[in-house]
């Protein structure tokens, strides 16, 4: 869990057909397809009227050997909104459907950084 947003996708601002300028412009079309699909999955699993970012981030704080998450952020507001993920919680439930997505989908089959 090295990268707790996706290099961003998780925030929902890139799909498939984003032009990257940065280091992620070496990803092939196939991998920014996968992770457009992955994400569209993701945000199905996340109970309404919690963004994709808390969730994510809330999935992470769920795990029993997991204390911190530091997530990167490029305004004070996108800190505050990370901050503000620590005062809520995943249903039991959803944490498996999370974790039994990764099991799925990625766990064999990761996507490159």
């Amino acid at each position: 869990m090295k990268v707790p947003l996706d290099s961003g996708w998780l925030s929902g601002k890139y799909r498939h057909t984003t032009k990257f300028t940065d280091v992620r412009s070496r990803w092939p079309r196939e991998v920014l397809e996968r992770r457009s699909a992955l994400i569209d999955q993701f945000a199905a699993l996340v109970p309404s009227g919690t963004s994709m970012v808390h969730a994510a981030l809330q999935f992470i704080l769920a795990q029993p050997q997991i204390s911190t998450v530091i997530p990167g952020a490029k305004s004070v507001e996108q800190a505050l909104d990370n901050l503000a993920a620590a005062d809520g919680q995943l249903s039991p439930d959803v944490v498996q459907s999370i974790h039994a997505f990764w099991e799925r989908e990625l766990k064999g089959d990761p996507l490159p950084w």
